[in-house]
């Protein structure tokens, strides 16, 4: 089982590596046409990993009640940057976010 210690250091790691990498798809779809297919095919890995493994163990930790009051609205604040970049997450063809 693991630490309180460890499971909010877990939530600390996701909420910023999504919510970082979502406030840079602006940028990355503005040079998406000029990046090689090998670093396409890097960002959609790397971003597949963020939805399938962070957001979603995230999503657990949230319904379960194990996230501090700071964190729900920090994870809140994730779920809504998520919905705003769709139009954006569609047009890479990327991973759409697999929790509401």
């Amino acid at each position: 089982m693991a630490t309180t210690t460890n499971v909010n250091e877990r939530i600390e790691s996701g909420l910023h590596a999504i919510l970082a990498e979502t406030r840079d798809l602006p940028d990355l779809r503005a040079a998406w046409d000029a990046l090689p297919d090998w670093n396409q095919a890097s960002v959609k890995i790397d971003w597949d990993h963020l939805m399938i493994d962070y957001l979603t163990e995230l999503d657990e930790f949230a319904c379960a009640g194990q996230m501090t009051p700071e964190q729900q609205t920090r994870y809140a604040e994730v779920r809504g940057a998520l919905h705003d970049a769709l139009p954006i997450i569609e047009r890479l063809g990327l991973e759409r976010p697999p929790v509401a």
